[in-house]
């Protein structure tokens, strides 16, 4: 996290500019070709959100298993009550060192990234883009007097 967190922060910005972008640039006024544009937002798509969205999901699945091993480790102690006592130690001693160590990533300490930061990506895009097509609709009716 302390090494990777700046650069976390900085491509899921990135990548929230870049659909906001795309969102602005699809009620612009260039004139181009609908194959054109479909092939403009493909690649574009594909080369921020898709990997970005990817990232997301990798970080979410290490954290999630983390957690499953640790339900592993409580029910491995629950099964062995008939044990040595210095295995019981020692197991009590492995699931919490592995409960107070669970993986979790952070954008620069901002916050976790978990699977909600995809959908908060999305949301944004949406918000933007009913404020977008409400500046067009007034723009279209100052036009047209």
């Amino acid at each position: 996290n302390h090494l990777f967190g700046w650069p976390v922060a900085i491509i899921l910005a990135f990548t929230t500019l870049q659909l906001l972008n795309l969102t602005l640039y699809s009620f612009s006024n260039v004139r181009v070709t609908t194959i054109d544009s479909v092939v403009f937002f493909l690649i574009k798509i594909t080369t921020t959100f898709i990997w970005t969205s990817e990232f997301i999901l990798l970080c979410h699945r290490v954290t999630e298993e983390g957690k499953k091993i640790t339900e592993l480790i409580y029910d491995v102690r629950k099964h062995i009550a008939k044990s040595r006592p210095e295995e019981r130690k020692e197991l009590y001693e492995l699931t919490e060192t592995i409960a107070e160590n669970l993986p979790e990533f952070s954008a620069a300490g901002f916050f976790a990234i978990k699977k909600s930061n995809f959908l908060r990506m999305l949301e944004t895009t949406a918000n933007f883009l009913i404020v977008v097509l409400q500046f067009s609709i007034a723009y279209k009716k100052k036009q047209e007097k």
